[in-house]
């Protein structure tokens, strides 16, 4: 089966409304900051295999909830910011 150069791409960042546009858009800092802070969860769940003390990895789980839920909230206000932009 032969799919013409782009095509793919071309449908994965289609918005017409079907389903949630899949695109490149600008990360902003919040968006970064939640994937630092659950980057760093995977980190200290690492790191805490290697010690004996159990608070580290409820600290670690915790700063991966924190993280997914600093990145949740920046991509809510990045995609609301460009649906007000759209409709300027």
């Amino acid at each position: 089966m032969k799919y013409e150069k782009g095509k793919i791409r071309k449908w994965i960042n289609r918005d017409d409304g079907r389903w949630h546009r899949v695109g490149n858009y600008d990360l902003t800092g919040i968006e970064i900051a939640g994937c630092v802070l659950m980057l760093s969860c995977f980190v200290g769940l690492a790191l805490a295999q290697h010690t004996l003390n159990q608070k580290n990895k409820y600290v670690s789980i915790g700063l991966g909830i924190i993280g997914l839920v600093v990145y949740i909230w920046g991509s809510y206000k990045n995609d609301k910011a460009r649906k007000d932009e759209e409709e300027n």
